[in-house]
């Protein structure tokens, strides 16, 4: 007789925002993903990062696009009335938006699965993950800022030796949490780095004030936090961010920042 080991599940339900830009034609594109538990209650929720795929469409309104996602993941960061404006987004879908019926599934924890899900429905592939090659993504944005930081990162053997990516914390109470791209504990504090690129710099900044002053104020040590700058970031942007106590470093010196973590985790 074989002995299995069991690993916990749970039961979950998701839905998919759609935007549809020609009724007629019903050609569709996923834009937001929400995972509820059994007892229909928002776990957790994402909206696409970008719209590449949009870009071509002649009947696409961008501008709307990015004013709902603003919209959104300020009302996700947030926290408090989010359940409420995403039931009222379900409730009156307007401007090309449609639901998906509910699909139930088992999984494991709420964080890995969202992030699955995500991956699957908004992530839009990357031309080395559809030809197989190192292709680089488009300049300004944060994929192309997080490529950078991976490649540095890798010269240096800091991934997984000390450093960890995509790491979700807590930052204001167990269920709001937000993802940052790395972190490590060199004396026990965290130190969290988060790419911020061109697109969306004010808003992105924004957010990224709010959650780490969150962050600091629950933290019994306190955390620190590196944004890395695309090198034409803002200065406006910039100086928002240093007034929430956020080090900023420029896209140019990430060899640096990797040398220093380094020094910092005694490697």
């Amino acid at each position: 007789m074989t002995s299995t080991t069991t690993k916990t599940t749970h039961s979950y339900r998701f839905q998919v925002l759609r935007y549809v830009p020609n009724l007629v034609s019903g050609e569709y594109f996923n834009i937001g993903l929400l995972l509820y538990d059994t007892e229909n209650h928002l776990i957790d929720a994402r909206f696409a990062e970008d719209f590449r795929r949009l870009r071509c469409h002649p009947l696409a309104e961008l501008d709307y696009l990015e004013a709902l996602r603003n919209e959104f993941e300020e009302k996700r960061l947030l926290g408090e009335g989010f359940s409420e404006y995403v039931r009222g987004l379900g409730e009156h879908l307007s401007g090309g938006l449609e639901m998906t019926d509910a699909r139930a599934f088992w999984g494991g924890d709420a964080e890995g699965e969202i992030e699955r899900l995500r991956q699957s429905f908004l992530v839009t592939p990357s031309r080395q993950e559809v030809h197989g090659e190192d292709a680089g993504a488009l300049p300004g944005t944060r994929r192309a800022l997080r490529r950078q930081m991976q490649q540095a990162f890798e010269r240096y053997h800091l991934i997984g030796a000390g450093l960890d990516s995509q790491v979700s914390v807590p930052y204001a109470g167990p269920r709001l949490r937000f993802t940052f791209d790395y972190s490590y504990r060199p004396n026990g504090a965290a130190h969290y780095i988060q790419a911020l690129a061109l697109r969306n710099n004010i808003n992105d900044a924004s957010k990224l004030c709010f959650v780490f002053e969150r962050l600091r104020a629950q933290a019994e040590a306190s955390p620190e936090l590196t944004a890395v700058l695309d090198d034409s970031f803002p200065d406006d942007a910039r100086e928002l961010l240093e007034s929430s106590a956020i080090v900023t470093r420029p896209a140019s010196q990430l060899d640096e920042l990797a040398f220093s973590i380094r020094g910092e985790l005694g490697m």
